[in-house]
């Protein structure tokens, strides 16, 4: 949403989708044009609105941190797909993935899905999956193309979720004209150690 004042200033901010919104209009303020009193250009929003510049600043932070998480990825096809880190800062999600392309072949990427998925597999009973969309993505690189022998990060993030018992959340990463489809899983365990973003 792009705001342009009447001196010319312009206000970017991200609007996020709520079924059950707690606030249901926006007041910016302005003239009286009865007493003439000047003019205030102020947008009130909820305290927890994040813009999209703030949700990059932190971004750009989580890159240059050291991985926080060391066992949660998987190791397949010469490549590794794995979460560095996992933070939480105005109930916004971020995880922190890399994925590190260990063949002298380009990996380039098709999509990244991520979904909600039962932990055990059953015969008798359908799986169900519930995917679930980032409201912004960061990515290292604006190439989707991994050279060989080089890597990649992005930090993909959410609305502040958790997972519910006996399921697990899958990350999945797609090869364009290719096979190599590479996918790992995150438990509620560790989405419940998401960590503060220190400076």
């Amino acid at each position: 949403l792009t705001l342009i004042t009447a001196s010319g200033d312009v206000l970017n901010y991200m609007a996020l989708y709520n079924a059950k919104p707690t606030k249901m209009n926006i007041l910016i303020k302005g003239v009286n044009q009865n007493k003439n009193e000047e003019i205030q250009q102020v947008a009130q929003f909820n305290d927890n609105s994040i813009n999209e510049i703030k949700l990059k600043h932190y971004a750009e932070k989580i890159i240059t941190l050291p991985p926080t998480l060391t066992n949660v990825g998987v190791i397949s096809q010469n490549m590794i797909f794995g979460l560095y880190g996992l933070y939480i800062q105005d109930n916004i999600l971020m995880f922190h993935v890399n994925l590190a392309n260990n063949t002298n072949i380009d990996y380039e990427i098709d999509f990244v899905k991520m979904y909600i998925t039962d932990e055990k597999k059953s015969k008798k009973i359908a799986m169900q999956e519930e995917e679930i969309t980032p409201i912004f993505v960061y990515n290292q690189s604006e190439d989707k193309i991994i050279k060989g022998k080089t890597s990649s990060s992005s930090v993909l993030f959410f609305n502040r979720f958790t997972i519910p018992p006996k399921r697990v959340l899958y990350i999945e990463a797609f090869e364009s004209n290719g096979g190599r489809h590479i996918k790992f899983k995150i438990t509620n365990k560790e989405i419940l150690k998401a960590k503060k973003i220190t400076y």
